[in-house]
């Protein structure tokens, strides 16, 4: 059925495009970076409200009058929603942004298959 050839044999099956260009990394990933950015500045966004509303929430304790520890005691509640809500949208940002990370370096693994004049082998490769 096989002769044997002097000269040897090599059959080589790769399953996978062998057309496809070189998939970008993970840090290549414009929109991944645009969402870890932007959801990086909305956690130090929130972060510096926060802080500012407990230094207005101070504020209104040493309030000369009713009036006035009113206005800071509104200021300081809405500059804690507007930093929570900042906290929170930012930190979904940076876990979208980290997954699409994982999800552009995700590739499909190759599998190789040679056959050669002395034996075979099969070939798993992938990237990470």
């Amino acid at each position: 059925m096989f002769r044997r050839f002097t000269g040897g044999l090599l059959l080589v099956l790769v399953l996978g495009s062998v057309a496809e260009a070189d998939p970008r990394r993970w840090y290549e990933d414009p929109l991944g970076d645009a969402l870890v950015g932007v959801g990086a500045v909305g956690v130090v966004t929130g972060a510096c409200l926060l802080h500012a509303s407990a230094a207005d929430l101070d504020r209104a304790k040493d309030a000369p009058t009713w009036d006035s520890y009113d206005d800071r005691y509104r200021t300081a509640r809405a500059e804690r929603g507007a930093g929570s809500i900042a906290v929170v949208m930012g930190s979904a940002l940076v876990v979208c942004g980290v997954a699409r990370w994982w999800w552009v370096a995700d590739e499909p693994p190759r599998v190789s298959v040679a056959v050669g004049e002395g034996g075979g082998s099969i070939v798993w490769a992938g990237r990470f």
